[in-house]
């Protein structure tokens, strides 16, 4: 499966609104903390580190994104486009038929099978 890039349409769609850019990456609560990052937090957080192309960390966003809203579809695109920069075919697949049983008419969500 070849290596995808971001479309910018992609991102637009995932964060639905612009992201703040800081000078230094983001630094949000751990998974297992207690401390509460809000659906918008994570948005913008993924936004940030996207900008940056530090696709572990949007991964990690965006999982922890589909931990809140299991049939965010817009979480589910970006991991799976994600997945398929850092080389992680089978993950992008399943990623990718999922998007598709949520949406069938997502072109994106298609997209990612090719």
């Amino acid at each position: 499966m070849p290596k995808h890039r971001f479309p910018a349409l992609l991102l637009a769609a995932f964060l639905l609104q612009p992201a703040a850019l800081w000078a230094e990456e983001p630094q949000p609560p751990a998974a297992g903390s207690s401390a509460t990052v809000s659906v918008e937090q994570l948005r913008d957080l993924a936004g940030q580190v996207a900008s940056a192309k530090n696709w572990k960390a949007v991964v990690e966003y965006a999982s922890r994104l589909l931990a809140q809203q299991p049939d965010g579809l817009p979480s589910l695109l970006i991991r799976g486009q994600t997945l398929g920069e850092l080389g992680q075919d089978e993950s992008t697949l399943a990623d990718s038929q999922r998007a598709v049983a949520l949406d069938s008419n997502s072109a994106l969500a298609w997209g990612n099978l090719c």
